[in-house]
């Protein structure tokens, strides 16, 4: 952990410190490949490749989550 301290000793708020930005930077990416698995699911879609996430300046509203995906050809994705 940090030099200093004992395994399982450190303070929560250095430990919080220290890893909050890789925590959340995992968990915003395990939210949108959740999201565009489920979209694949309801429109029955298939990507072409895997998607390249780049989430480090992705904030996560707390209603609602508009993307654009490109594809080949073209189509409108409306729920059923």
């Amino acid at each position: 952990m940090d030099p200093g301290f004992r395994p399982g000793k450190a303070p929560k708020p250095i430990v919080q410190r220290k890893f909050k930005k890789d925590v959340h930077d995992q968990v915003k990416g395990e939210i949108l490949l959740q999201s565009l698995e489920q979209l694949a699911e309801e429109f029955d879609v298939a990507p072409l490749s895997a998607p390249n996430l780049n989430t480090t300046n992705l904030n996560i509203p707390t209603r609602g989550l508009r993307l654009r995906i490109r594809s080949r050809g073209s189509a409108a994705l409306r729920p059923a």
